[in-house]
């Protein structure tokens, strides 16, 4: 077995579930073989800490290439890394092994990103050929390895079976309080976009030129200035009224909806806040609260704030909305806020976030607008 890859060249980080470990080397020795440098959990130190060294060198990684599989589905460790992945917006690939079981959490965080289902291909080098068709592998491979000389792209062998990866209850506190905690630029780094999930969970493969849809750029806010980062447009969607763009200043994160709505919030809200697109309506949610409501069964915890959208105003007649400044040619659009309280207040930690995004709520709905076309 190959030994992960430690320098400074772009490669590839794969997770995995450790039950998966004959398949997986397999394939991590053939896309080495290709020339493809990769790191994976066998590269850790001795001694090293676990959490901390995972998520550096994820970090540094050029590309994620997680192995679906139902063991991966039912690891905590993988789940995690996933959305840590993705939380930074990190290059991503799925290879799905096996008919799997994904979460319906899960599948909503994977929904827009590309996959490879091995069991459509029977031949070996036409499922390695659509591995490679993700224009993402390009800049981490290198030299093509010659299967007489060994993976010359790495430094050292590893033992063929892995080690543990089971870390003691006081390490799986220390993930939970880092890793969910300091995961997630969802809002703005992945603009993650989504459906109500489906009764059954399913992974679609990537198109046959190795293609996604993905993400463009433009350079000016909606009044023509330039704003201080760029400005990021998101994949396709399920409704074209919520296509929307994300950019900031020093004071406001802005969604900015091709149809007109204009959500403003706070910039510390960045690393807090994820969104879904609900179909008839787009939500805010606070991302550690939601987070640990899926993990007991109910998907819409944790909610801020929706973006909604009526052909009338019959909304009027709930408790609590915000109007953003009229009615667009064929419609109306308004904030909604609930009227229960949807924080996890099971964790002390995620509920004080909450209450002081919570308190941050009058600041949206003063900024927040309309902006007519």
């Amino acid at each position: 077995m190959i030994a992960a890859y430690e320098g400074d060249l772009p490669y590839i980080f794969v997770s995995y579930a450790h039950k998966d470990s004959r398949e997986v080397f397999d394939l991590i020795e053939k896309l080495a073989a290709r020339g493809y440098r990769i790191w994976y959990d066998e590269g850790i130190e001795p001694g090293s800490e676990w959490p901390e060294n995972i998520a550096a060198h994820l970090l540094k990684a050029d590309m994620f290439l997680a192995i679906i599989t139902n063991d991966s589905m039912n690891s905590v460790n993988c789940r995690r890394e996933i959305n840590y992945a993705l939380s930074k917006n990190k290059p991503f690939l799925s290879v799905v092994l096996e008919q799997t079981a994904i979460p319906a959490g899960m599948e909503l965080q994977m929904s827009s990103q590309q996959s490879v289902l091995r069991y459509n291909y029977s031949d070996e080098k036409r499922f390695l050929d659509k591995i490679e068709s993700c224009s993402a592998m390009g800049s981490c491979k290198g030299e093509q390895i010659p299967s007489d000389t060994g993976a010359a792209n790495v430094s050292a062998a590893v033992p063929s079976m892995p080690k543990s990866k089971s870390p003691k209850p006081l390490i799986i506190a220390v993930v939970a309080a880092f890793l969910v905690g300091a995961f997630y630029y969802i809002g703005t780094s992945q603009n993650t976009t989504t459906t109500n999930p489906p009764a059954e969970s399913k992974v679609s493969d990537i198109s046959d030129d190795g293609s996604n849809e993905g993400g463009s750029t433009v350079d000016t806010t909606t009044d023509g200035s330039t704003p201080s980062t760029e400005i990021t447009v998101t994949p396709e969607i399920s409704n074209p009224r919520w296509k929307y763009a994300v950019s900031e200043d020093d004071a406001n994160l802005i969604y900015t909806f091709s149809s007109g709505p204009v959500v403003v919030m706070p910039v510390s809200w960045r690393d807090k806040v994820m969104v879904m697109d609900q179909g008839d309506y787009f939500s805010f949610y606070h991302y550690i609260s939601n987070y640990e409501w899926r993990i007991d069964g109910m998907d819409r915890g944790g909610e801020l704030f929706s973006l909604c959208y009526r052909e009338t105003q019959d909304y009027k007649d709930n408790p609590s909305y915000r109007e953003l400044g009229g009615s667009s040619a064929d419609g109306y659009y308004f904030l909604m806020f609930p009227t229960d309280y949807p924080g996890y207040a099971e964790d002390e930690r995620a509920c004080e976030e909450y209450d002081e995004m919570y308190q941050e709520l009058n600041f949206v709905k003063k900024n927040s607008h309309f902006v007519f076309q």
